[in-house]
């Protein structure tokens, strides 16, 4: 990937999302390290799940379920707190660690040798300006200390090789 590298156009549906998601940027576990609290539990209830549950997927859900009543649409992303779900979205590519083209509001995917399979899923918000081969992220049960599963709704930058998969829709 090069600097000089242009985004692709992002659909309506995907501007809006990032609209949503930058609006949840902060909300945390309450206690953190629970998977509990308010927000994180309505994000739990829109997929079916109750307190407790590892989250990025019910947020990503929620969020995707906001864009769809504003927009009066039935996007063609799966609603579902099982990660591996995603992969078989209509708009699902898998990229394994080649550097590909993204667009602000896509999904990625993250996939861990240890677990087997896809384990995380998040929101790209654009390349990273001051990371080239990067991009910025916005990721519900994240944090800045790199782990699977974190505490909150943050902004991360994440290496394009390290993509697994990417959704647009």
């Amino acid at each position: 990937m090069t600097e000089q590298m242009t985004m692709p156009k992002s659909s309506d549906e995907m501007r809006s999302a990032l609209t949503v998601v930058k609006g949840e940027l902060g909300v945390a576990e309450e206690p953190r390290g629970s998977n509990r609290g308010p927000r994180v539990e309505e994000y739990l209830a829109s997929v079916g799940l109750g307190p407790g549950h590892a989250w990025c997927a019910a947020f990503v859900s929620w969020v995707l379920a906001q864009v769809e009543i504003a927009h009066l649409v039935s996007l063609p992303v799966p609603h579902s707190p099982w990660t591996p779900d995603f992969l078989q979205a209509p708009g699902c590519r898998l990229v394994e660690g080649r550097d590909v083209n993204v667009a602000p509001g896509m999904l990625f995917l993250l996939h861990y040798k240890r677990l087997g399979r896809v384990g995380h899923v998040g929101f790209i918000e654009g390349l990273d300006p001051k990371n080239p081969g990067c991009v910025l992220t916005i990721e519900g049960n994240s944090n800045d200390d790199g782990v699977r599963e974190g505490y909150e709704v943050c902004r991360r930058s994440r290496r394009i090789r390290d993509l697994y998969a990417v959704i647009s829709y």
